[in-house]
């Protein structure tokens, strides 16, 4: 884990954890993992995002905005035991 974060989205606590960087087809990224538990915290909710580490300042802002937009407007469903 390279870095590790809380953050209040839509009025929900996600935990993001950042991986080391690592390289792919010639390429620099990380992942970024975002997660959340249900309100009666039985069931866990991640998004994973893979971010390239040679982007732009600007687009990295764009993505950031774009996961939190998603988390912000996704419905979480409980995957079947």
């Amino acid at each position: 884990i390279k870095e590790e974060s809380k953050k209040s989205i839509n009025g929900k606590v996600w935990y993001v954890i950042i991986t080391p960087d690592y390289d792919a087809g010639g390429m620099s990224f990380h992942n970024e993992i975002y997660f959340t538990l249900s309100t009666t915290n039985k069931h866990l909710y991640y998004i994973e995002a893979y971010v390239s580490n040679n982007t732009s300042e600007k687009k990295t802002k764009y993505l950031r905005e774009s996961i939190e937009y998603i988390i912000n407007s996704a419905d979480l469903y409980k995957v079947n035991e």
